[in-house]
């Protein structure tokens, strides 16, 4: 489940497994929004996150498309 800031509103539902990015096959953490609880607008997103130290990830937002992934947005989270 995805929170806003104030933790109230919920955004969607993901799967959360241990993977590789599906750029250069290194090891991620994959957030998979394909699951039956999302609307189909929100099946095509994947999550991939890096660690950076103990606190924080450095993540992105992939786009599935009939020719592939392609990159939404960067973002950082922190525990």
């Amino acid at each position: 489940m995805l929170l806003n800031r104030d933790g109230k509103r919920q955004l969607g539902f993901y799967r959360v497994t241990r993977g590789k990015a599906y750029d250069d096959g290194r090891p991620v953490i994959e957030l998979d929004y394909d699951v039956p609880e999302n609307p189909p607008s929100l099946w095509p997103i994947r999550g991939e996150l890096r660690a950076l130290g103990e606190q924080y990830y450095l993540a992105r937002m992939l786009y599935r498309t009939r020719t592939g992934y392609f990159t939404v947005l960067y973002f950082s989270l922190e525990k």
